[in-house]
């Protein structure tokens, strides 16, 4: 569903996180699409800076993130012009952690705000990375190597068979038969 928003959008940038297992699938399944956000980061190891896919979310930028949310909020007090429900319900319910660390309440998350901040960190810190793709020529004309870029143009279904994450089936046959994982039939 991103891709669609994404070239729907002129090819937008992309700014996922980059931490985490689910993140890693993400990223992996979104590879070849020419418009990720490249975020530097120090490495652990050689302690050199490097330039990693998506959002690298650490203590450090996670408290920047909260406070360019807040701003936003705080800057405009009569109309934030905020029209996502669940995002200002995550506003509302947000804590103060441990440590001073911004967090959710029992039984809530805070996705939305996490997304909005780091959507506000990019326009805030990454400008060069924006730019309008509207006019760049792209294309589907071929169909794509699997598990490289998703058949979205057309009725083509990109067969996945390999098996993934540890399944005993494909992905397609996991879509199509485990209701835990298919939010549709293939």
């Amino acid at each position: 569903m991103c891709l669609y928003a994404a070239i729907y959008y002129n090819l937008c940038l992309m700014a996922p996180e980059a931490r985490g297992e689910d993140a890693a699938v993400f990223l992996t399944t979104i590879i070849n699409y020419p418009f990720i956000y490249q975020h530097v980061v120090t490495s652990d190891k050689t302690k050199r800076l490097k330039e990693v896919n998506g959002f690298d979310t650490t203590v450090g930028n996670r408290k920047v993130i909260f406070d360019l949310a807040g701003t936003w909020i705080y800057d405009r007090p009569d109309n934030p012009k905020i029209y996502h429900y669940a995002l200002l319900k995550e506003y509302s319910e947000c804590i103060v952690g441990k440590s001073g660390r911004p967090d959710h309440g029992e039984n809530g998350h805070t996705d939305c705000l996490v997304s909005w901040g780091i959507s506000q960190f990019v326009y805030t810190f990454a400008k060069n990375q924006i730019r309008n793709n509207s006019s760049r020529k792209f294309s589907l004309s071929k169909d794509p190597d699997p598990m490289t870029f998703p058949n979205i143009f057309g009725n083509r279904f990109i067969k996945e068979t390999r098996k993934i994450l540890g399944s005993s089936q494909g992905l397609d046959n996991r879509a199509r038969f485990d209701k835990k994982y298919a939010t549709q039939t293939m």
